[in-house]
């Protein structure tokens, strides 16, 4: 009777390695540089940040129609951003929030995520067992 591959040998496995690897990253660069993504939306300008362990997401009216460039990226080291958080933890609050400004550490995403991606696999990989060892019965 042939036997399923191991977990680690699955695609589900290879596609979401990447994806941690890169959010620990993302984690470990908040400690050093603050990045901001800026953006537009009809009526709206948008922020995505990483900064100090953590990433979130601000959005405001614009007052006046002009436009901005589509796209704006910067990468900033800490000691050159001008104001400090006065969060200085690895482990920052897993959510916060503040007027039109929230955000989620990045220990938080790491974990909801490496747990969804591992149970996910370990579950497909028991379905293909239990269906392996399922006798197939020909009428």
């Amino acid at each position: 009777m042939p036997h399923p591959r191991s977990f680690y040998r699955t695609r589900r496995f290879w596609l979401g390695l990447p994806v941690l690897l890169f959010l620990i990253w993302a984690w470990w660069d908040s400690t050093r540089f603050m990045s901001v993504l800026y953006f537009q939306l009809p009526g709206y300008s948008c922020n995505l940040v990483s900064l100090k362990g953590s990433a979130g997401c601000t959005c405001n009216r614009n007052q006046s129609p002009s436009r901005m460039d589509s796209w704006q990226f910067h990468h900033t080291p800490l000691s050159e951003v001008r104001y400090v958080l006065r969060n200085n933890s690895f482990f920052p609050r897993y959510f916060s929030s503040h007027g039109n400004r929230f955000g989620v550490a990045y220990w938080f995403i790491i974990t909801l995520y490496g747990t969804a991606w591992l149970g996910t696999s370990l579950l497909w990989n028991r379905r293909k067992v239990r269906l392996m060892s399922t006798p197939v019965t020909v009428s």
